[in-house]
């Protein structure tokens, strides 16, 4: 997000989404929202300011509607970046771009899970209680790992 003609900015903390697509369709509709903004607070209207032919055509030509929902990835890829552009072209005073990058995330699968939970922190005195106070926890696996994954204590 920017004002003052970028010459003040904030970054805001990064959304995960579960797909490309769910991140694509994100960006398209937030630029989207953003443009309409900066267009109202211009007194113009789409028409004016997109272009819908030449160097900086948006296809489709016009603010996000449901309709976007049927666009393939590309589409909507080419359509959020697309809009970012149209910012800079019209150097406009203030603003908020999105954009979508992808990050590689690890996961932990159930049975690393169990592995991990299943392991002993601290060497166990066979009391129950480590020498440093700590309670000892049986073995942690099977149904209670998986009823634990679900969500919650087993019934």
């Amino acid at each position: 997000m920017w004002w003052n003609n970028r010459q003040s900015s904030d970054l805001e903390d990064d959304r995960k989404f579960a797909t490309r697509r769910m991140a694509l369709l994100y960006v398209a509709k937030m630029n989207s929202d953003s443009f309409c903004s900066h267009l109202q607070a211009a007194g113009s209207d789409w028409e004016q300011l997109s272009a819908g032919e030449g160097q900086h055509a948006l296809n489709p030509n016009r603010p996000f509607d449901r309709g976007f929902l049927d666009l393939g990835d590309s589409v909507l890829d080419a359509y959020g970046r697309g809009i970012a552009l149209l910012f800079a072209v019209h150097k406009t005073q203030r603003g908020t771009v999105y954009e979508c990058a992808p990050r590689k995330i690890v996961t932990t699968s159930v049975r690393e899970l169990e592995t991990i939970l299943g392991a002993p922190a601290v060497p166990s005195t066979g009391t129950g209680t480590s020498q440093t106070g700590c309670a000892t926890a049986p073995h942690v696996g099977g149904p209670a790992l998986a009823q634990a994954v679900r969500g919650g204590p087993p019934r």
